[in-house]
């Protein structure tokens, strides 16, 4: 999908998406350069590999704009000097080149992981014509059913966000997705077969593609 071209994973949920000259990062983590280039960082919940003050200076500068789950600012009071915007899951907010509406993100069994009650979020990013679903760290959680996407990146480590690959599936499914972008897989948790396994699984519903 040629909107891909423009998009580079890093590791875990660290995604970047450059959009009509815009720099805009999800939980930067593994940042394998200085880049200083960020419009918009989207932060999701506070465990290390989400919100990490060593990855988010390679990326910051002089005026990049915070979107942060209101439950975590508190994560990020060392850069209270930038715009910090607090959301809530059902906010939906217009940018001057996309927009983007707040989504939950949590687990039903795994709930020490990422309880429901903390307030932990997702996005979903409508740039120009194309729909982005970025599901954080999540299990399968019936929200999804009311989400429609032409872009899914969503985990396949198993061991702190899906139950299983086949959840994962269900995620592509559920959101009507036309292209499954997995992620969050093979350095905590989650291994290439997984990815092999979900490739040959959800290829039955949409287009895979690994970045």
């Amino acid at each position: 999908m040629e909107f891909l071209k423009n998009v580079k994973w890093f590791s875990q949920g660290a995604l970047k998406f450059d959009f009509q000259g815009k720099k805009i990062y999800t939980d930067p983590f593994d940042i394998d350069s200085n880049y200083n280039d960020a419009d918009y960082i989207f932060l999701t919940h506070p465990h290390f590999d989400h919100i990490s003050p060593e990855n988010i200076d390679k990326v910051i500068k002089d005026k990049t704009e915070f979107i942060v789950a209101e439950s975590i600012a508190d994560e990020i009071k060392q850069y209270s000097h930038h715009k910090i915007t607090k959301v809530n899951s059902g906010d939906k907010m217009d940018f001057v080149d996309f927009k983007i509406e707040v989504v939950p993100a949590y687990n039903i069994v795994k709930t020490q992981c990422h309880a429901k009650e903390n307030g932990w979020v997702g996005y979903v990013f409508k740039f120009g014509d194309v729909t982005v679903y970025y599901t954080s760290d999540t299990e399968y959680i019936p929200e999804m059913e009311n989400i429609k996407t032409d872009i899914i990146f969503l985990p396949l480590g198993q061991t702190y966000t899906m139950e299983c690959v086949e959840d994962a599936v269900k995620a592509v499914k559920a959101t009507n997705a036309k292209v499954a972008v997995p992620i969050h897989f093979g350095k905590f948790e989650g291994t290439e077969e997984d990815a092999v396994k979900f490739e040959a699984l959800a290829g039955e519903f949409a287009e895979v593609v690994r970045l």
